[in-house]
């Protein structure tokens, strides 16, 4: 998942700028997804990593399985989950990891908190423990908090005890993390006490090693392989690059044994159920949940890469990690986005091509084009200096850099 890939690469590379990271997160049984090939590169640096218990459970360890449940379904447990745990369901892991938290402080007396949301249940572990211990916070934000479109406030009163929480936690840090320009200026719109200077943007990235140290999934001759690296949830969906994809078969029918697209991660249903309505079953190919490793080398041995983020209110703040590494990648990219902050990496990327999240008609145009791309051998061109900015070791500098700032501040 993004987020783990942004933490887990900063606690990989932070011992190469004077800093010795101690990891805290929950039980090795106790989340949804797991990836042992990251946790590997944790380890083999001789890491300290703490764990404490939780109450989720595992559904995936890394095999390539389907999701189980129904969009519908999942969006209905989410929100009957957040009418009566606030912020977050992490709440539950609360007393157990600011106990464990507490052990390693009196142990190993650490110079500094790096807490990372969401789950937003960090920050307030983070603050609790700051504040006992007299040690400086930073707080970093993967998604906005009050204002992130995956929440749901079932009551006025909801939303308003959440923003009482946002505040006094952005009141307290010593300094604030957001990964883009836009999660930035929701925070001090809607906290007009709150300095722009209090805030770093450090975006999300790729880990150049990551493309060097894996080789490519072989690929049948002569197909052209369009790939998504991700789940779908919420406003995100693959319906209409699915409607798309028909459609450009139906205008050049020759493609169809000549195309590939494919998808890595969890996969709903009822999209199963939309690629044999669309009789696409030649076509798509399903791998399921994969460990990240697996998922650079099909990225690596695709063609083109398809990415998306659909309409809603908030989604011009929406950068997903999964992005940088299609940036990081250097292959063309199919996006179909919104205004935002999306649109604006891809535009000055370069090598993409770019269209609205439901417009079918370009859809199936950009991936005929793509395939003509492909057969021509005269591939786009991309930014390289632009490419380089998201590299994971350069990022981590960045984040270095700023803990030595709070170090230096008077306490």
């Amino acid at each position: 998942m993004g987020g783990v890939q942004r933490i887990s690469k900063f606690v990989k590379y932070l011992q190469g700028f004077d800093f010795e990271p101690l990891v805290l997160t929950s039980s090795i049984s106790d989340y949804y997804a797991k990836d042992e090939e990251l946790l590997k590169e944790i380890e083999e640096r001789n890491i300290k990593i703490y764990r404490a218990g939780g109450k989720d459970r595992v559904i995936s360890k890394g095999s390539g399985i389907s999701a189980g449940r129904s969009e519908k379904f999942r969006k209905f447990l989410s929100k009957t989950v957040q009418v009566f745990l606030t912020p977050d369901t992490k709440i539950l892991w609360k007393k157990t990891a600011t106990a464990k938290a507490e052990e390693i402080i009196r142990v190993e007396k650490p110079d500094i908190i790096f807490s990372t949301a969401p789950p937003y249940t960090d920050f307030l572990i983070g603050e609790y423990l700051s504040s006992k211990y007299s040690i400086p916070l930073v707080t970093d934000y993967r998604d906005a908090w009050v204002d992130c479109p995956y929440n749901f406030y079932p009551t006025p009163f909801h939303k308003k005890y959440n923003e009482k929480l946002e505040n006094r936690i952005l009141k307290y840090s010593s300094a604030i993390v957001t990964i883009n320009t836009e999660i930035k200026k929701i925070i001090l719109n809607r906290y007009k006490e709150i300095s722009g200077e209090k805030i770093q943007i450090i975006s999300q990235g790729f880990d150049n090693e990551d493309f060097i140290n894996t080789e490519e999934k072989e690929k049948p001759a002569g197909k052209f392989r369009i790939t998504y690296s991700g789940s779908f949830f919420n406003f995100m969906t693959p319906e209409y690059f699915l409607k798309g994809l028909r459609r450009a078969i139906d205008l050049k029918p020759e493609i169809e044994e000549r195309i590939e697209a494919m998808f890595l991660g969890l996969f709903p249903p009822e999209y199963e159920e939309l690629i044999k309505k669309l009789k696409l079953e030649k076509v798509v190919t399903l791998k399921g949940y994969l460990n990240h490793r697996d998922c650079i080398s099909y990225i690596k041995s695709s063609d083109a890469l398809w990415f998306m983020i659909g309409e809603s209110k908030w989604s011009y703040m929406i950068s997903t990690g999964k992005l940088f590494e299609y940036i990081g990648s250097g292959k063309p990219i199919l996006a179909c986005v919104p205004e935002g902050s999306a649109k604006n990496l891809l535009r000055q990327y370069g090598n993409s091509l770019i269209c609205d999240p439901g417009d079918v008609n370009l859809i199936s145009e950009n991936i005929i084009r793509l395939h003509e791309i492909y057969e021509s051998k005269n591939p786009l061109k991309y930014d390289e200096s632009f490419r380089e900015k998201f590299e994971r070791k350069k990022l981590t500098s960045e984040l270095a850099g700023l803990f030595n700032k709070v170090l230096s501040l008077p306490r």
